[in-house]
């Protein structure tokens, strides 16, 4: 009886152990996915800067009648 007792507890800490490597995986996986994120968040949030500069540079050249420049801002990054 005590042993099979002991052989029920042993079971359930490696089922216990099993379910907890499980959710420590879930875990490091999830912490991988959003640091990816963070990373391509960063590039987006870099890529708007840098069009938004472009498009003040293109406003600029527009408002003060240079269509010349401003075309071949355009070009340049097509």
């Amino acid at each position: 009886m005590l042993f099979e007792q002991g052989l029920l507890e042993a079971r359930q800490i490696l089922k216990d152990f099993h379910l907890h490597r499980k959710k420590q995986k879930i875990l490091e996986q999830n912490i991988a996915d959003f640091k990816d994120i963070q990373e391509k968040n960063l590039l987006l949030r870099k890529q708007n800067h840098d069009i938004a500069g472009h498009l003040q540079v293109i406003s600029i050249l527009l408002q003060k009648g240079d269509l010349e420049k401003a075309e071949k801002y355009i070009q340049h990054f097509l």
